[in-house]
C-alpha cells in the first residue's frame, strides 16, 4: 500500500507536492476541528444550558413550594380531609367558582376509582390557591401531581390525581 503512495507522490511535480503537504497538515486538521470538535463543544454547551434551565426549573419549584405552603400556613388549614367525596361534578363546580374551568384540559374518573385533573396552562398561583381552598372539603386526597414550568412567569402545566380519602 505505501508503495502506491510513494509511486503516486513520486509522479507529482514539485508543486503538486507541496500542495498534498499543505492538504495533509493544514486543510485536513481544520475540516476535523470544524468538522469533530466544534459540533462536541456545542452539543457539550448545550447539554450545560439544559443542566442550568433544569436547576432553574427545581429552584423555581423550591421557591413555589415555599410560596404555597406560607400561603397553607397563613390560612390556618388542616392537612386532614373532611367529608365524602364531592365526586367529579363537585369539583367541576368548585373549578367554576375559583375561575380555572377554562383552563382544564382533563377532567375525568380514573381506573382506581379517583379523579385525574390536567391543565395544559394555568396560573401557579390560581391552582394553588383552589388547592389550598379545596383540600378540607373535597373528601379526596391528592396522591400524586405533576407541574411543569411554562414559558411565562406564573404559568404551569399541571397534573392531578385525586382518590377518596380513607
Amino acid at each position: 500500500m505505501w508503495d502506491r503512495v510513494i509511486q503516486y507522490l513520486a509522479g507529482l511535480s514539485q508543486r503538486e507536492r507541496w500542495l498534498m503537504l499543505l492538504l495533509v497538515f493544514a486543510v485536513l486538521p481544520v475540516g476535523l476541528f470544524y468538522g469533530v470538535v466544534l459540533p462536541l463543544s456545542d452539543a457539550r454547551d448545550a447539554a450545560r444550558r439544559e443542566v442550568a434551565d433544569a436547576q432553574a426549573v427545581e429552584a423555581w419549584v423550591g421557591d413555589q413550594a415555599a410560596v404555597f405552603m406560607a400561603m397553607k400556613g397563613a390560612t390556618g388549614q388542616k392537612a386532614t380531609t373532611q367529608g365524602a367525596p364531592v365526586g367529579i361534578s363537585g369539583i367541576e363546580e368548585s373549578l367554576v367558582s375559583a375561575g380555572l374551568r377554562k383552563d382544564v384540559a382533563q377532567l375525568a374518573n380514573n381506573a382506581a376509582g379517583g379523579i385525574t385533573l390536567r391543565f395544559e396552562t394555568v396560573r401557579f398561583t390560581a391552582i394553588s390557591e383552589w388547592l389550598t381552598a379545596s383540600a378540607g372539603v373535597w373528601g379526596y386526597d391528592l396522591t400524586s401531581f405533576t407541574f411543569e414550568r411554562g414559558k411565562e412567569p406564573d404559568v404551569v402545566a399541571a397534573e392531578l390525581n385525586l382518590v377518596p380519602a380513607q
